[in-house]
């Protein structure tokens, strides 16, 4: 008698397998459309940044014939060239000091055993809770009356002070195996050592990850720049835009054109740390 084929042998019933192709179908056509509304935004943008125009709504058609007028003109017209320096600085200088604070923060958490470790740890998580706008006057007063209104210490200083990234760096290093410090500990490594030679090292990652969002955010900030930069000698992009914006007239062409000039940094940083990224990403995904 013949055998009978198993059933781990055989293939999926056809309208199975139908139905499988169409919802992957399915999916990409949704993800495609979704992928169209995220860039039509910045389609515009473009299309009104080379457009030399006073008014918000640019027709398409316009990029057929498009002009660098508004480029020129607002590195002529306005300081915008020192509006990118204030921000480069502003946002280095805050990604630099929120990498070392966050990570020594969090080396502290994960690895060292301290009285009140926990409650410390659960106070400065707890202070997520608290809205951004709430905190607002507070530290404008705070930097008035210590006189650090238009300069570049009440523009970095402030974000300095994230307790979402002491958490992520926390995670992270408790997954770094303690017998790594202990086993530095017997070569005579003492605790800064051992932060600077094996846990750094192994957070590259991590590190990418908290200064890119970091860098971002510090770039894209707003409010508290538009606050506290009372001048061009400080004031960053942002707030810097703002200020083009008139009561009668707006040049919609040149504001575009700084806001696609803003996003190119972004782009570099985004490339250049592409591939840590992903891993500090990945990372994030299985080690939760």
């Amino acid at each position: 008698m013949a055998a009978v084929p198993g059933d781990a042998g055989r293939r999926p019933p056809t309208s199975i397998r139908t139905h499988g192709r169409s919802v992957t179908a399915g999916t990409y056509v949704a993800l495609s459309l979704a992928a169209v509304l995220a860039l039509a935004p910045f389609f515009f943008l473009m299309v009104t940044a080379f457009t030399h125009t006073y008014v918000e709504q640019v027709a398409i058609g316009k990029l057929a014939h498009p002009t660098l007028a508004n480029f020129r003109d607002i590195f002529s017209q306005t300081p915008f060239a020192h509006w990118l320096f204030n921000s480069f600085v502003v946002a280095t200088a805050t990604t630099v000091l929120v990498l070392f604070v966050d990570s020594l923060a969090g080396y502290a958490f994960a690895k060292k055993k301290f009285a009140g470790r926990d409650v410390i740890f659960f106070m400065l998580l707890s202070t997520q809770m608290i809205p951004i706008p709430v905190t607002i006057l507070p530290l404008f007063l705070l930097a008035t009356r210590m006189g650090l209104i238009d300069s570049y210490y009440a523009l970095i200083l402030p974000a300095v002070a994230v307790p979402i990234g002491v958490f992520m760096m926390r995670q992270f290093i408790k997954t770094i195996p303690s017998e790594l410090e202990e086993a530095a500990r017997i070569d005579g490594l003492g605790d800064l050592a051992i932060y600077w030679r094996i846990i750094l090292p192994l957070c590259v990652p991590a590190l990418a990850l908290l200064g890119f969002f970091t860098f971002f955010l510090s770039w894209t900030s707003l409010l508290w720049p538009l606050l506290v930069a009372t001048s061009d000698h400080t004031r960053t992009v942002p707030p810097g835009l703002a200020t083009l914006v008139g009561q009668y007239i707006t040049n919609y062409g040149q504001i575009s054109a700084g806001a696609v000039l803003s996003i190119l940094p972004m782009v570099v940083v985004f490339v250049l740390l592409g591939r840590q990224l992903a891993r500090g990403l990945v990372s994030r995904t299985v080690k939760g």
